[in-house]
């Protein structure tokens, strides 16, 4: 989980601008958590605690504020009864701790779907959560990048996974989450990953929270990376110190606090 809120950070302050340029610098002082990070924390704990996902996204975006949302979704949060056909990328952003949770994959598309349908209920919003969710899952089990490029395009066969993307990525769930998932496929190592992923410009913190949270499950977590994140969130959002499967961190959320 903390590989996602990596990405969310290393992207914020490029979102809507153009590619930056090479070797930019990972953290700066501008450099913050968004509502990608969030909501991640949200299904974390929806799912741990066996809460309503629905309430429980509500009771997150009242925590924070100011971390970002979109208008839409504000608008869906201040009206429980109001339906939320969005095809937006915000369910693929927040999915990923259930590939941590999840202990097969039919469970985990059937959790990353419900997730998705509380608040972007189309076939582009539940697809691209989906799409997310297996990524990390996968390469949880230790898969290959064949192997999970092949899952994905079996799973969602009109995404195209080349590197470059064809267009600058926006918050459709359409194109951004294939950029994430091809600079997650492109890269060899976390920081790679999350480099190429920024460079496509546009949703950046998006688009890397997701690219993020697959290179986590498959590469680890640098230590560096890791103490410039907990720098970053407050203090009761830090995961615990130590090790989780294939060198990732323990799924840990926060019980309490203000931002």
């Amino acid at each position: 989980m903390l590989g996602a809120m990596a990405g969310d950070i290393i992207g914020s302050r490029f979102e809507g601008g153009g590619a930056p340029a090479p070797g930019f610098k990972l953290f700066t002082p501008g450099s913050r958590f968004t509502d990608d990070t969030v909501l991640t924390c949200a299904v974390a704990e929806a799912w741990l605690d066996g809460l309503d996902p629905a309430a429980t996204l509500r009771k997150w975006v009242r925590r924070f504020p100011r971390a970002g949302f979109g208008p839409n979704f504000l608008t869906w949060v201040d009206d429980p009864g109001r339906a939320m056909p969005s095809k937006g990328n915000g369910a693929a952003m927040r999915v990923s701790p259930l590939a941590w949770l999840a202990g097969d994959e039919a469970y985990l598309l059937r959790a990353a779907g419900e997730q998705a349908r509380v608040s972007h209920d189309t076939p582009e919003g539940v697809d691209g959560a989906r799409a997310v969710a297996a990524a990390v899952y996968w390469a949880r089990q230790g898969r290959s990048k064949a192997d999970i490029r092949a899952g994905i395009n079996r799973l969602l066969p009109r995404y195209h996974l080349g590197w470059p993307p064809a267009r600058t990525p926006t918050a459709l769930a359409e194109e951004s989450v294939p950029v994430a998932l091809a600079a997650f496929l492109a890269a060899e190592d976390f920081e790679g990953v999350v480099r190429k992923a920024v460079s496509a410009g546009g949703d950046t913190d998006t688009v890397a929270s997701m690219a993020a949270a697959a290179a986590e499950a498959m590469h680890g977590l640098p230590e560096a990376i890791r103490r410039e994140t907990t720098d970053r969130v407050p203090p009761r959002l830090h995961p615990p110190h130590r090790p989780g499967p294939r060198g990732g961190w323990d799924v840990w959320v926060d019980k309490g606090g203000d931002y």
